[in-house]
């Protein structure tokens, strides 16, 4: 008998580390740069205004858009992979979604609206 067995007064079940996973705290992070992506290029579009470095801004923005859809499709993943619960971090998922759809059609990648001045 080991010493966390539950008959030598050790744990009362099965230690079990690491498996309950949840999104949330993806899902904050994937928001948070989600809306982070779309001030820097709004923030670009208002400097353009008084020819500023519009490149740099459009940039760092579309890098944190793609870190933002990597941090959703995490947190999508994880929360799929929950056999329940997740209401809240659904609809921060949706949410996320939702900023980078917007920001992608206020500041197309292709087009009138880049980074280009």
């Amino acid at each position: 008998m080991s010493a966390i067995s539950p008959t030598a007064g050790g744990f009362p079940r099965p230690a079990r580390a690491g498996t309950k996973h949840d999104a949330w705290p993806l899902a904050v992070v994937a928001i948070v740069v989600a809306a982070a992506a779309a001030g820097a290029m709004q923030t670009g579009s208002w400097v353009n205004a008084v020819d500023g470095p519009v490149e740099l801004f459009f940039v760092v923005g579309m890098v944190l858009l793609v870190w933002a859809a990597i941090a959703c499709v995490g947190a999508l993943i994880v929360l799929l992979r929950r056999r329940r619960g997740g209401g809240a971090s659904a609809a921060v998922i949706g949410a996320t979604i939702a900023i980078i759809a917007a920001t992608l059609t206020v500041h197309p990648i292709i087009g009138s609206g880049t980074g280009s001045g």
